[in-house]
């Protein structure tokens, strides 16, 4: 999953020029903030009680973003490491 939405940034950033993704999970969905955190989205707030399920549970809803400068150092990073090891 994170290699897919990994693209996905690439074109949104560099084909569209975007300065900034925002994402956002509700708090419960471990899965979710995994990829999140894996891609390098840095958390910037969270909303209580966000929304409130068919089984009456509220949940909060965890907001994060990367800009594009964020994603260029984060992608040079990876590259000088895939050289470094091979």
């Amino acid at each position: 999953m994170p290699e897919a939405v990994s693209r996905v940034m690439e074109y949104v950033f560099d084909d569209l020029n975007t300065p900034v993704i925002y994402v956002g999970h509700a708090a419960f969905n471990t899965s979710s903030a995994r990829v999140q955190e894996k891609l390098g989205f840095a958390v910037v707030g969270k909303v209580p009680n966000y929304r409130t399920w068919l089984d009456g549970k509220e949940t909060d809803y965890i907001e994060r973003k990367m800009t594009k400068e964020e994603w260029q150092s984060n992608k040079q990073l990876k590259e000088g490491f895939k050289k470094w090891i091979i």
